[in-house]
């Protein structure tokens, strides 16, 4: 993957997928996911994870706990190694559905891999 739009959109599809390994591999060792920025996060407060093995927990106690991701971009603001996606998400646990728009900040390092993500969203929002 050459793009930050092409780490982006393979990390998108991974999350979909719910292929933990692949989303992985996609990260820096050194990555920061902030997700969501500026609010107490799922995990712990920031909602901050820094370098791979947080980010690896990032999945194991978010991601892998829902049943169904789908997404869809409804807009996109390329900026060199840097990229802003407006993304619709639907989050499924259970029977339960939760919608959610956000901005997602993609950065790409220099070895071609995510150097970081913010995800900005409205905090009012909560898994299902």
């Amino acid at each position: 993957m050459n793009t930050v739009l092409e780490l982006a959109q393979a990390g998108l599809e991974a999350l979909a997928g719910k292929d933990r390994e692949s989303w992985l591999a996609l990260w820096e060792n050194d990555a920061v996911l902030d997700d969501p920025v500026g609010t107490e996060g799922f995990a712990r407060a920031g909602g901050r994870f820094e370098g791979i093995e947080a980010i690896t927990g990032f999945w194991d106690n978010v991601i892998a706990l829902t049943s169904g991701l789908h997404y869809k971009i409804e807009r996109c603001y390329p900026g060199g190694d840097v990229l802003a996606l407006a993304i619709h998400f639907q989050t499924i646990k259970g029977p339960q559905v939760s919608d959610l728009h956000a901005l997602n900040v993609y950065k790409r390092s220099q070895n071609g891999k995510l150097a970081s993500m913010r995800s900005f969203w409205d905090e009012s929002f909560r898994m299902p």
